[in-house]
């Protein structure tokens, strides 16, 4: 008995876990109890497909048994439900179980339903349980490596034909694990498709998917640059081995696509749809695919291509959802992908030769609106458009019997290749009217339809035979109509995403049937196009135009016809290319490339919000401006294919490319000479002194206090007396503290008004105050200051009467040298203003210029100190007063328009542009406004303008013409400027990419006027060993010496420390390398080239590397000075500081923010200043920041036309190339830095857009003197009238607000 007891309770306590794992619900709030006071179901979420207001609605109602329950009310068709997430474990059973009363849910949708989020199982469906309370339920089986679900309970399911209206109450929900299957009931697959990463749209909050459309618009930009300068470059001649190369771009073509395969997860939807039909077809077969209760919206043929993915995977034994899964999922589009790159080479290598077939070929396989297809969104677009083509190509053959299965096979990948059908026929009637033996070409057509049936059915066969009910030979042939009849009754809106006619006028997502009488237009425009493209193929009477009409169809249903998905017009792309190789008409060429804009970017714009487990793919309302420009390109270019075609096939007018000229002779630009006469002196002379006294006019007070009274204990007080009671409004003038004051008021000297606090912190300094901001005057004979803490410094103190003018001040008195607050009441404004005040970011970097004259610790870290202390010497001059903290920037600014001026010069050799140039930066808003103010953006700019002088002077000079040691004087020069950049403020960073970017091109321009040894050669590679010894040597010893190898213990950090402790010798062998490297290179003349390349290697090594960081490190003297000196180890530690702090500068936190893409535009400008409350009524006084519309807009046009010529002639001058390197140098970082950005960090592009206007009017001047006199005179003219209207609004003048209001324009906020 005693041994049996105990094996009784072993046995209790192995039934009783298990009863228990069946019973414990992991539900949260499954009976609805819990509601908070705004009637929200604690532990679930609203989700829905459609979240227009009045679509549906997800409230808490009444339940079972007088509870509450989760109620879904869809008023039109939609897929909503109620949501909570819920942890889960790997590879196990869970049943999912709720009581439900449904009440008018349509029969054509689904139903009310339980589902598991990202998967395809549904339960049971009720549509109207007669008013009664029913139980649903659904088991399934969770992933190997899945921890969580999303139940839903919900009406409607995925896809638009399964979208429902209704009613539905949800009680009693519960998800309960399970030990085994249970008997008599299906296990469904609960492993869902979404990215872990991903997040969960929840409606109870404004979410929206993470866009990226401005890297989007860059990399389109530079795509299209770049396939214009290849197209344009590299016609000429024949490469050695085509055919090499080609295999080449495939093998790089398909590395791309498969890291972005693996990187990139896809559509979610898409993906999902995919993953789960692969592993319901390895694991059902075809027999029993499709069902009822099953959703899948594809042919059969494509399942038998997704079926051996799930073999394969579970052969490999490759998780399921993974990365290789995916890719795997990925592989026959992409493999397709690179056919239909194959077969454009192939023939067009028979019809344009090796050069063009290559090019052609290879700007379809590494095409970005091909790769996001198949590698980025997981599409299968390419398997029909390869299915297509082999169509065509053997049509265009006359091989009836392999293109009318190949076109099977495209109805059978997917639907939507029926769209080609009434035009292909058209072809097949073309090709057989048209043939000398007609009769047998049409049997042969004949035949080959019948064995495109007879692959239909045989296809079909399997799958029409599940759900049982017999067999009849007519089964699959209804199957096939019932499933491409289902097929087409979705999405039945005006258009789906698409850029096209409809999201023009605002159809996106608009149903057809909400439209009226208007839907008879997209149906008429459809029609059109067929007759259109049959009646040109018809005409032209060649099957072998049926490339270019296929183009052309597609191109034109997507643009005008209905229900059209954004990448219905993906075949186009194979079929122009095509079509160009045939009809060789450049116009073809260009609508090719203006579609692979307009297609990549829609993919693109829908597949970011696709790739979110919120699945928000869809056009954005945020972005209806770029929707709405693409989409009138995407229409205007289908109207102008539409032309092209006309012209070809009826009037047969190809144009073609241009014969490749000869390269032409390197353009003589005039060396590096600025050859400065007389004139370009007086016209320098003059703009500077004009704009001199503008920009210093107004600049600010030449008058502050300069004394403070500072109090030493908390209670210090300090009482005035008026002499008699006078009605004032109290100013005063604070400096650096961040302990505040209050004031009492007194008739009498006796009795006291309660303290009041005044205004005072440390982003009020340097700043001219009012004790009440509006204005609000006191009246008292007797005024006492009364300090919270030690360390208030005030200034001066005043009280204005109702002229502005202070009263005189009978006494003083208090603790401390209170006579100090009214020694200076000379200084004191009637008013306080940017003219007698600091404003905006002037608190951090005046005040830091201050603290580094007078030895206190800094306050401002954040930039380099150069800026600062060049702020300091104009204090030191004029003293802390708005002239002297300013005096320096707008000095600065004054000098960036003669080094403009000679950098026009240096590129163009030209007075007239010279001057224009400079004007033009003269009258900009931005330059004027920006170095008025004391910020350190004067000083970076100045700076890098003079580096790009020199380097640009550096880059004309030829060694052999006009001197190698002669050149290093403007190459060091740049080094020596950038790194005063450098200490300034890290835009000086930036630049220095575009100095080595034109570095290394004057190099090699170099190198290819003089010979080189393989002598010479070693003798180099040991300077450069020698140089890169004695940089290691230093860099180990800095680190070593600010303690960063301590904190690693690798083997690297090792090394570094024992080369760290021997930096001497290393150095000194180093050294040595170098110098015996050069003087073997100078001993033979073979080797002078590479001697120059060694002197010049070295000297750039000092100039660039050395003397930057000697300049940067020494730039903190004064930083340091009151912080314990300054040391290696405190710079490098703030140099992380800094880092750290802009790296954590991102979000949209700030109203001012802008977008690098909205700056060239002046979509947003910034506003520093508003001084209206102190001016007259009806009055206004700012200060924003912004560019001047003339020059800035004109600027942009001439940047795209460099950018574009730089492209598009085979040798592009060279001033074209260095304003562009010089531009993105400056404005390219900004696309990628995290942090917030705003349009004054667009100053260091403004003159290099200024130069790229100065070319373009140069362009104008070769074509037409004339018209450049006429444009020169007519912009300078706009400018300058501009920048006079808006002086007021750049400089703080007052000026009425009705006049301030008519340029306000864009919805501008710039008073």
């Amino acid at each position: 008995m005693r041994r049996i007891v105990p094996l009784l309770l072993l046995i209790a306590l192995a039934i009783v876990p298990a009863s228990l794992a069946e019973s414990l619900d992991l539900l949260v709030n499954g009976e609805v109890d819990a509601v908070s006071d705004a009637g929200f179901p604690t532990g679930w979420y609203r989700d829905m497909w459609f979240t227009d207001a009045g679509v549906s609605s997800l409230t808490v109602e009444a339940g079972v048994a007088g509870g509450s329950s989760l109620c879904v009310t869809n008023f039109e068709p939609n897929d909503a439900r109620w949501a909570q997430d819920v942890a889960v474990e790997p590879n196990a059973l869970y049943r999912i179980s709720a009581m439900v009363l449904a009440d008018g849910i349509g029969e054509d949708g689904y139903g009310a339903n339980l589902s598991v989020k990202d998967t395809f199982s549904y339960s049971d469906m009720f549509y109207d349980t007669g008013g009664d309370w029913a139980e649903l339920s659904i088991v399934g089986r969770t992933g190997p490596k899945q921890t969580k679900l999303t139940v839903f309970a919900r009406i409607g399911g995925y896809g638009d034909d399964n979208l429902n209206t209704g009613r539905a109450f949800f009680d009693g929900l519960s998800l309960v694990k399970l030990d085994q299957e249970p008997a008599g009931e299906p296990v469904f697959e609960f492993a869902g498709f979404s990215s872990d990463k991903s997040e969960t749209l929840d409606l109870t909050e404004n979410t929206a998917p993470a866009r990226h459309t401005e890297a989007l618009l860059l990399f389109l930009f530079a795509y299209v640059l770049t396939v214009i300068g290849f197209a344009r470059k590299f016609r000429g001649g024949s490469p050695r081995r085509p055919a090499w190369l080609f295999l080449a771009v495939l093998a790089l073509a398909l590395v791309v696509r498969l890291l972005i395969a693996a990187k990139v997860r896809g559509y979610n939807t898409d993906i999902g749809c995919f993953s789960a039909w692969s592993e319901r077809m390895a694991s059902v077969g075809p027999l029993n695919f499709y069902a009822e209760d099953y959703f899948c919206d594809y042919p059969p043929g494509y399942m038998l291509l997704l079926g051996p993915v799930a073999l394969f995977r579970s052969m490999f034994g490759i998780a399921y959802n993974s990365a290789a899964h995916i890719v795997f999922l990925k592989l026959a589009p992409i493999a397709c992908d690179l056919l239909g790159a194959l077969i454009v080479y192939r023939f067009a290598q028979k019809r344009l030769g090796d050069v063009a077939a290559l090019l052609l070929g290879g700007f379809y396989a590494l095409n970005p609106a091909v790769i996001i297809d198949s590698a980025a969104w997981g599409q299968i677009d390419a398997v029909l458009t390869l299915a297509i083509v082999v169509c065509a190509l053997e049509l265009f053959n006359g091989r009836y019997l392999t293109a009318l299965p190949a076109f099977a096979v495209a109805v059978l990948i997917k639907p939507q290749a029926l769209l080609f059908a009434p035009l292909g026929l058209a072809a097949v009637v073309v090709r057989v009217a048209a043939s000398r033996r007609a009769l047998r070409d049409a049997l042969l057509a004949a035949a080959g339809a019948g064995l495109a049936l007879l692959l239909m059915y045989l296809v079909a066969l399997p799958f029409s035979l599940g759900g049982g009910g017999g067999f009849s030979p007519l089964q699959p042939v209804r199957w096939l109509w019932n499933l491409y009849s289902n097929t087409f009754q979705g999405y039945r809106y005006m258009t789906v995403n698409t850029f096209n006619l409809y999201a023009i006028l605002g159809g996106n997502w608009v149903p057809l049937s909400s439209v009226g009488a208007w839907a008879a237009l997209p149906w008429a425009l459809f029609v059109l196009s067929y007759i259109y493209s049959i009646a040109l193929l018809a005409i032209s009477r060649d099957a072998k135009k049926v490339f270019l009409t296929g183009g052309l169809l597609i191109m034109l249903i997507t643009a005008f016809g209905p229900m059209m998905h954004e990448r219905y017009v993906f075949p186009a792309l194979l079929l122009l290319a095509l079509a160009y190789a045939e009809c060789r008409d450049r116009r073809i060429l260009y609508s090719l490339l203006a579609l692979t804009a307009t297609l990549f970017l829609n993919q693109a714009l829908v597949l970011q919000g696709g790739m979110t487990e919120a699945n928000y793919g869809h056009l954005q309302s945020s972005e209806e401006w770029l929707n709405t420009i693409f989409s009138i390109v995407a229409v205007l270019n289908a109207a102008w294919i539409g032309y092209v075609a006309l012209d070809v096939c009826v009037l047969r007018q190809a144009k073609p490319l241009a014969e490749p000229l000869p390269r032409p002779a390197p353009e003589e630009e005039g060396g590096y000479r600025l050859n400065l006469k007389r004139l370009d002196c007086v016209l320098m002379a003059a703009v500077t002194v004009v704009y001199s006294v503008v920009a210093f006019v107004n600049l600010g007070s030449t008058k502050a206090p300069q004394t403070a009274w500072v109090s030493t204990a908390a209670g210090e007080t300090v009482q005035f007396d008026l002499g008699e009671e006078r009605e004032f409004i109290l100013t005063y003038y604070g400096g650096i503290s961040d302990v505040a004051f209050k004031v009492s008021f007194s008739p009498d000297g006796a009795t006291w008004t309660e303290p009041r606090a005044a205004v005072y912190d440390q982003g009020e300094i340097f700043r001219w105050l009012w004790l009440d901001e509006n204005g609000s005057t006191a009246t008292a004979r007797f005024v006492r200051l009364i300090a919270d803490d030690a360390g208030v410094v005030l200034h001066e103190v005043g009280f204005l009467d109702a002229d502005g003018k202070p009263y005189p001040i009978a006494s003083v008195s208090g603790d401390g040298d209170a006579q100090l607050l009214i020694d200076e009441q000379d200084t004191v404004p009637a008013h306080p203003s940017y003219f007698n005040s600091t404003y905006f970011d002037e608190i951090y970097h005046a005040r830091t210029a201050y603290e580094h004259l007078h030895g206190l610790r800094t306050y401002e870290w954040t930039h380099p100190p150069l800026g600062k202390v060049l702020m300091m010497f104009g204090i030191e001059m004029f003293g802390m007063t708005p002239f002297g903290w300013r005096f320096m920037g707008t000095l600065a600014g004054v000098l960036m328009l003669p080094v403009l001026y000679l950098i026009v010069k240096q590129l163009t050799k030209r007075t007239d542009l010279s001057f224009i140039a400079m004007f033009l930066f003269a009258v900009d808003a931005m330059h004027f406004t920006q170095t008025r103010i004391a910020t350190i953006d004067s000083y970076a700019v100045f700076f890098i303008l003079v580096m790009y002088f020199f380097m640009f002077r550096f880059s004309r000079m030829r060694w052999n013409r006009d001197g190698f040691w002669r050149s290093l004087v403007p190459l060091g020069l740049s080094g020596l400027f950038m790194g005063i950049a450098w200490a300034t403020k890290w835009i000086g960073i930036y630049a220095s990419a575009g100095l080595a970017a034109i570095f290394l091109w004057a190099i090699a321009n170099n190198i290819r006027e003089d010979r080189a040894t393989l002598r010479g050669g070693l003798f180099f590679a040991m300077t450069w060993a020698g140089l890169l010894t004695m940089l290691g040597a230093a860099g180990s010893k800095v680190l070593d010496h600010s303690g960063m190898l301590a904190l690693s213990a690798s083997r690297l950090s090792r090394a570094l420390m024992l080369a760290a402790q021997w930096w001497v010798p290393i150095s000194l062998a180093g050294f040595a390398l170098t110098a015996v490297g050069i003087a073997l290179l100078a001993l033979r003349e073979e080797n002078r080239l590479f001697f120059r390349l060694a002197i010049a290697s070295a000297f750039s090594v000092l100039m660039f590397v050395v003397v930057p960081l000697l300049i940067y490190y020494f730039s903190y003297y004064w930083h340091m000075q009151a912080e314990g000196g300054l040391t290696i180890e405190r710079v490098l530690n703030l140099q992380k500081s800094i880092f750290n702090y802009h790296a954590g500068l991102g979000g949209d936190t700030h109203y001012f923010r802008s977008e690098w893409y909205e700056w060239p535009v002046i979509a947003w400008p910034m506003w520093y200043y508003s001084g209206t409350k102190f001016v007259a009524a009806g009055m206004i006084s700012s200060i924003s920041c912004m560019g001047n519309p003339a020059v800035w807009w004109f600027g942009l046009a001439a940047l795209l036309f460099v950018a574009f010529a730089t492209a598009w002639r085979r040798r592009a001058p060279r001033a074209y190339v260095l304003v562009l390197i010089a531009f993105l140098s400056q404005y390219l970082p900004w696309v990628v830095v995290p942090r917030s950005t705003f349009i004054y960090h667009y100053f260091a592009s403004v003159p290099f857009i200024i130069v790229a206007a100065a070319l373009l009017l140069d362009r104008i001047r070769r074509k037409s003197r004339q018209a450049f006199i006429a444009s020169a005179g007519i912009l300078m003219a706009v400018a300058l009238l501009l920048f006079i209207a808006f002086y007021p609004l750049e400089s703080g003048l007052p000026v009425a607000r009705n006049y301030a209001m008519l340029l306000r324009w864009f919805n501008w906020y710039n008073f």
